[in-house]
């Protein structure tokens, strides 16, 4: 039920639905629609908002490549691969863009090497 928890919504579901059904077995039909609008409500906000905000927006990553890094953190690390996943993938991309910035202009000539520079300079701005 934890590897739910990382689908948007999907995760919620797995409670929700069968707390909701419940609540209406017992007659209990307002508590049943205001807890099943106040829990997806809540979980669209944190999944969407906080989440992307909180971790896409600092590490320059899309989401997608998030959600795998912390699937793949999981599987290697445990439950503290939630937070070790997504660090190791922003290691290995700052030091891709640390290499693609610095270190492919050895073997160019002069003339190659400013006309590269200028370029990457130009897509920085």
């Amino acid at each position: 039920m934890s590897v739910f928890a990382f689908l948007p919504l999907v995760g919620i579901s797995v409670v929700v639905l069968p707390a909701t059904g419940f609540l209406l077995l017992q007659g209990r039909v307002m508590a049943a629609v205001l807890f099943f609008t106040f829990c997806m409500a809540e979980g669209f906000v944190v999944e969407n908002v906080v989440k992307t905000k909180l971790i896409g927006d600092h590490m320059k990553m899309h989401n997608m490549v998030i959600f795998m890094a912390i699937i793949a953190g999981i599987g290697l690390f445990g439950v503290i691969g939630i937070l070790y996943g997504p660090l190791v993938v922003a290691l290995f991309l700052t030091l891709a863009e640390l290499y693609q910035t610095h270190y492919q202009y050895r073997f160019m000539t002069a003339a190659e090497t400013a006309a590269a520079q200028t370029q990457t300079l130009r897509r920085m701005e």
